[in-house]
């Protein structure tokens, strides 16, 4: 899989309601810790190649539409929302976060703003506005943080499912937003670190896709984190404290998600909102 993902406004959100209390230079540190492990999960992969599967003679190939995308410019609009047991959750057992962005593919470059926290205030919110860009060969990222943006070498960001040998299978059609389109479905299972060989840590994605009939350009995408994340937060928390999964997981259990689904929609393609690069340390 790889969203994207994750985002590192809704890291920091869990840093808020999991370090109370905590200084900021721990919160600091823990927020580049959980944005370092997901994005290292999210964008390995072995090759972007997808598996070809049959599919009716009217419907377009979903394998070549996907391996445009990969290199398509766009503005897009994320919406993740997650959902807590209100019964065990000390908090609002629902939170929704929103991000407005917009991706150069060549050079690469990318926006991320977060435009609604139903938790936080978005204003100036430390890591609410992310910037990516290629320089030579590297990608840096810049990323506000104290009033400030700071700039830091990472990977480029890529959709869920970049580099999974992904099998697709055909839904049938659906309206989106006024426009008709194919759906298709597809999931994979990883594991939050493969080392391990535990299926303590495994997690599995699912996926809905829809195409745009009339251009075939996707135009939105549905993944499914909760598993991702949940085992995300076990790891780390099972290795920062030494504690077995077992115990780990009575511990987390009241901030577990039961639900945390992403949902992102693609527009103006080939001709994105342009932006330029803040300047930054």
């Amino acid at each position: 899989m790889y969203y994207f993902i994750i985002i590192l406004s809704s890291i920091y959100l869990l840093i808020l309601l999991f370090f109370k209390g905590e200084n900021p230079m721990k919160r600091a540190f823990m927020t580049c810790f959980y944005f370092t492990l997901i994005s290292s999960i999210i964008l390995t992969g072995c090759s972007k190649d997808v598996t070809r599967n049959q599919f009716p003679e009217d419907v377009p190939d979903i394998y070549q539409i996907l391996e445009e995308f990969y290199n398509a410019s766009y503005d897009y609009i994320e919406t993740k929302q997650t959902k807590y047991d209100k019964k065990l959750y000390d908090g609002n057992p629902e939170v929704i976060i929103k991000i407005q962005g917009t991706v150069f593919s060549e050079p690469y470059k990318e926006s991320s703003i977060l435009v609604e926290n139903s938790e936080l205030d978005v204003t100036n919110q430390n890591g609410s506005k992310k910037y990516f860009y290629q320089e030579n060969s590297a990608v840096k990222a810049c990323i506000l943080w104290d009033g400030k943006y700071v700039s830091q070498i990472t990977k480029r960001k890529r959709p869920i499912g970049y580099g999974k040998d992904l099998v697709f299978e055909y839904i049938g059609e659906e309206e989106v937003k006024g426009i008709s389109t194919y759906k298709y479905k597809t999931e994979f299972t990883d594991n939050v670190d493969r080392r391990l060989n535990s299926s303590n840590f495994e997690y599995t994605i699912l996926q809905y896709y829809w195409i745009d009939k009339a251009n075939h350009n996707i135009i939105k995408i549905s993944s499914d984190l909760t598993e991702l994340n949940n085992k995300v937060n076990l790891f780390s928390s099972s290795q920062a404290n030494m504690q077995t999964y077992e115990k780990t997981y009575e511990s987390l259990l009241p901030n577990l998600k039961i639900q945390d689904v992403q949902e992102i929609y693609y527009y103006n393609y080939d001709n994105p909102t342009e932006f330029e690069i803040p300047k930054h340390e």
